[in-house]
Order: C-alpha cells, then sequence, then structure tokens
C-alpha cells in the first residue's frame, strides 16, 4: 500500500566529473546530486487533534533549525546512538540508504565522518528548514556546479548510470532530500540496503501511521535489508513534560532549541509488536546511557 503522491518542487545540486575513490571524500562525490522536495504539505493545510500536534512540532523544528544543526550532528549522545549504525551495516560501500526523518543530516554526515560510502542517499523530512540546514552544509562539502527547479516523483529510482557504477563500486553518489511527512512518502522500488529512523519514528502520535510507516520500510528494503531507529524516552528529570493520555507527551524546551514537541513513548515490548507485525526478524533493542532506545531490525532475505 503506497500513500498518495503530492505536488513537489526540488532543487538539484550537480557535481561534475567522476573519480574513483576508496574512501568516502570531497572526492568521491563529485557525481553527486542533492534534491530538495519542497512544499509538500501546502501552505494553508489545516489539521486537529493528533495532526494538530504533529503541525506543531513540524513548525517547531523549522523554527529551531538552524540551532537544533549546530548541537546534534554527530556530537555527544548522538554518536553513542549512531555506533549501533555501523554494527548493522552490511558494508561499507556502494550502499543504498533512505534516512526518515533525517532532520539537519546527522546520520549523513555522521556516515561522512566513519568514511561510509553510498551511491545513493535519500534523506526524508517534514520540516523544510531542517532540509536547507542539510543542503547549506553539503553545498560547502560538495562544491557545486549549479543548482536547477525541476518538479517530480518524491522517491524516484535510481538510474541505470548508477545501478552499473554500484555494481562496479565506483566511488559516486547520488543524493537527494525529500520534504514530506514519513508516513505519505512514495517509493519507488524495493532496493534500500538500510532504511534509518534517528529520533523521528516517536513524533508518528497514532499507532496507523506507526504501521504505515513499518510496511512502507518493510517493502521499501531489499531482502535481507536493516533497519535502524532510535526512539526518545520521555525523562523523568525534565520538569516541562505533559502526559496528553495514550503514550502521547507534550515536551517544552526552552532557550534558542525551544519550542513545544510531542513524542509517542515507545517500549521495547510495543516496538517489538510492530516490527514482528510488518515482516521484520532479529529485532535487537539496545538501551542508552541517555535513557533513549535504539532498535535494529531485518528483512528477511526470502522475503
Amino acid at each position: 500500500m503506497r500513500p498518495k503522491r503530492g505536488k513537489t518542487l526540488r532543487i538539484i545540486l550537480r557535481n561534475s566529473r567522476l573519480r574513483a575513490a576508496p574512501a568516502l571524500n570531497k572526492r568521491a562525490y563529485n557525481m553527486g546530486v542533492l534534491t530538495i522536495y519542497d512544499d509538500y504539505m501546502g501552505k494553508n493545510a489545516k489539521c486537529n487533534g493528533q495532526d494538530a500536534y504533529s503541525m506543531v512540532t513540524k513548525q517547531t523544528y523549522n523554527a529551531v533549525a538552524h540551532t537544533y544543526g549546530h548541537t546534534r550532528c554527530g556530537k555527544g549522545a548522538w554518536r553513542e546512538e549512531l555506533q549501533y549504525l555501523l554494527k548493522v551495516l552490511p558494508e561499507k560501500r556502494g550502499l543504498r540508504l533512505c534516512d526518515l526523518g533525517c532532520g539537519t543530516g546527522r546520520v549523513l554526515q555522521f556516515l561522512v565522518e566513519e568514511k561510509v560510502h553510498f551511491v545513493h542517499y535519500v534523506g526524508v523530512d517534514y520540516s523544510q528548514a531542517m532540509l536547507r540546514e542539510v543542503q547549506g552544509w553539503m553545498e560547502k562539502f560538495f562544491p557545486s556546479q549549479g543548482i536547477s527547479l525541476q518538479s517530480g516523483p518524491i522517491l524516484p529510482r535510481l538510474s541505470w548510470l548508477a545501478r552499473w557504477l554500484q555494481r562496479l563500486k565506483v566511488s559516486s553518489s547520488r543524493i537527494e532530500l525529500v520534504e514530506a511527512p514519513m508516513q505519505e512518502i512514495d517509493p519507488q522500488e524495493e532496493a534500500y540496503d538500510v532504511v534509518t529512523m534517528a529520533a523521528s519514528f516517536h513524533h508518528l502520535l497514532s499507532r496507523e501511521d506507526r504501521e504505515t510507516v513499518l510496511e512502507l520500510v518493510s517493502w521499501m528494503l531489499a531482502p535481507g535489508g536493516v533497519l535502524y531507529m532510535s526512539n526518545w524516552q520521555v525523562s523523568d528529570a525534565l520538569r516541562t513534560k505533559t502526559d496528553l493520555g495514550e503514550g502521547i507527551w507534550k515536551v517544552h524546551f526552552g532557550g534558542k532549541s525551544g519550542g513545544d514537541r510531542y513524542y509517542y513513548q515507545l517500549s521495547a515490548e510495543e516496538l517489538t509488536e510492530l516490527l514482528l507485525y510488518a515482516g521484520f526478524e532479529d529485532i535487537q533493542h539496545h538501551a542508552l546511557s541517555t535513557g533513549n532506545l535504539v532498535t535494529t531490525a531485518k528483512k528477511p532475505h526470502d522475503a
């Protein structure tokens, strides 16, 4: 089951020339493509209930994107969480990865720092401001040859050229950023080696949305593909939290990264149930020093 597509706009950053490189660096990505799909939700969207909570969370992330990016990407507790991603990667070259709820690109930046090479990275987030932050540091790291605008599908297929380069293990990459809620993406093929949801799945407030996303992830992963997610556990130390019932919490953050955000409190038991229902196996949970929960799972090879 695929949700219907929305009207999109994308910004493409293209780099010229192709080179092979043994590890991830600027030269390794001279064929890189950076894409942002814009205005997916529309400016006049109306909502209520859980949808209203989600819209408030989105507005908060839009407002704090710049500060959030400078305090999150690859630093502190994030590195502890993402080390588990390295442990489950099928390999460190030629990967196809979809990052749902990519935010300001902490997973992408971590992979760059760890010299993990991928031929296709798709980052999805409903916050346009967050995606602009990714675009900003990507343009500095991979100098652009020009930017063009065009419409297109949410998750386009990988080109025949990129597939050929993937088979040859040549260091070339396509990087795309998609503005859309993760539960409404339209994956075009079953081909991703890894799907990540770093501190994003917990923003899905309804069970229907959680089941939809996991079914989409199960479909879009290649057989044997890996799912990685981290979910926030509402800390007792937080004084500005409000229990709204049914597992939903409103948390207010002060300072420059302030604003209201809404979370669903996920337990390891509930995650296991959801993942089994979606057809995953080899489910593992890891409790972090922060109290947060990292979960990994695999799509069966015979699926």
